[in-house]
């Protein structure tokens, strides 16, 4: 049986919508690379814009007034969501100057560092945000699985608090050419206390710091 986009080749895996496909990512399959380029091309090469769009594009650049009732609207639905979510400032109760939590931190192995101007670099934190939107999506659908006993989720340095953690890392996973599905998928994620996650780092200098912020 072939994909049922027409690109030729083998259908092996069926989406959800029943339709043989040739990868389990459609944005693998070669008749949809071929579309996103040629929209792509299109898209670079512009088009001329009709005085009354360029006048629109202006006025939306200068912003419009909002209503003191849309400004109540916000500012109940912000403290809504901090009654939903409190937050416990994480030196809440210290005394005295603060040591952060990672100082002296470093990492065991050191990865080599991504240019910011290249185009390897922005192909990774777009892997990167597009497997963290994925996580969280994953989590929330098996979360009885992930994490059956409800511990609680928080930044480092909270006292008590888990982080959802990939067993395979998103940056090895981006170097090995891993598809988003396996890295995000609940067979790769843990639950882990904040200290044991950022024991990924430097475990010396991590237990020295936590020891003197317990003080």
């Amino acid at each position: 049986m072939l994909c049922h986009r027409g690109c030729g080749l083998i259908a092996v895996y069926t989406n959800s919508r029943k339709k043989p496909c040739c990868n389990k990512a459609w944005q693998q399959c070669p008749t949809v690379k071929a579309k996103i380029g040629q929209a792509n091309s299109v898209a670079l090469k512009g088009h001329k814009q009709s005085e009354e769009t360029k006048q629109k594009r202006a006025n939306s650049l200068r912003g419009h007034v909002v209503t003191e009732e849309t400004i109540e609207k916000i500012r109940q639905g912000n403290i809504k969501s901090h009654k939903e979510h409190p937050r416990v400032p994480w030196n809440k109760g210290k005394k005295g100057s603060q040591v952060a939590w990672n100082k002296g931190l470093k990492k065991q192995e050191s990865l080599e560092i991504i240019s910011r101007e290249s185009e390897e670099y922005s192909n990774f934190r777009k892997y990167r945000n597009r497997v963290s939107v994925r996580t969280r999506k994953t989590y929330e659908q098996f979360k009885d699985e992930i994490n059956p006993n409800n511990l609680p989720i928080g930044k480092c340095g909270v006292v008590g608090a888990h982080q959802v953690d990939h067993i395979i890392t998103v940056r090895q996973g981006f170097e090995a050419g891993m598809l988003i599905e396996i890295i995000s998928a609940k067979e790769n994620l843990q639950m882990l206390p904040w200290l044991e996650n950022a024991l990924k780092y430097d475990g010396k200098n991590l237990r020295k710091t936590n020891k003197e912020n317990e003080k």
